[in-house]
């Protein structure tokens, strides 16, 4: 309701260029344009999350896949949280700095993180919310899936 009337208080006019889609930027007539749908987001989530089959084509590593995160905690969709997850670690490794620090007072990535998950818990019961969440699972788990079908039919490769 608050980002709806305008009245939530964030800093989403501060967040990088890598959250929107590529040629987006914040459009403060719907501020969901775009938003959290860059590929570069998607690859990055894939990489930590998933395995790496999921990025490039299926990789044999010394006879078998490695497996991501998903393979460890079952991950079956993508959940708010694990994006602003992403988002935080894609800022650090596009910035300068050679050490992730929670509170550094230059970038300050808590800060980053925290007004992204209450951006996002703000938006827990918006349509665009829902939409969002779909798109992520259709990008990340689709392809996933897809990789999984084909790890036999690699294997001679």
């Amino acid at each position: 309701e608050d980002i709806k009337a305008g009245t939530f208080k964030n800093q989403v006019w501060e967040w990088p260029s890598f959250v929107y889609a590529f040629g987006l930027s914040l459009n403060p007539e719907d501020m969901w344009e775009g938003l959290f749908r860059n590929p570069l987001l998607v690859m990055a989530y894939k990489h930590v999350f998933t395995s790496r089959p999921s990025i490039f084509a299926q990789i044999q590593l010394n006879g078998g896949t490695w497996p991501g995160d998903r393979c460890i905690h079952g991950m079956t969709h993508v959940t708010p949280r694990s994006i602003a997850y992403i988002a935080t670690q894609v800022r650090f490794a596009l910035g300068s700095q050679r050490l992730f620090v929670l509170n550094d007072a230059l970038t300050s990535s808590r800060k980053f993180y925290e007004s992204m998950v209450k951006f996002f818990d703000k938006s827990s019961d918006d349509v665009e919310m829902y939409d969002l969440l779909a798109w992520w699972d259709q990008q990340v788990f689709q392809d996933t899936e897809n990789a999984e079908e084909l790890d036999g039919d690699l294997e001679g490769v």
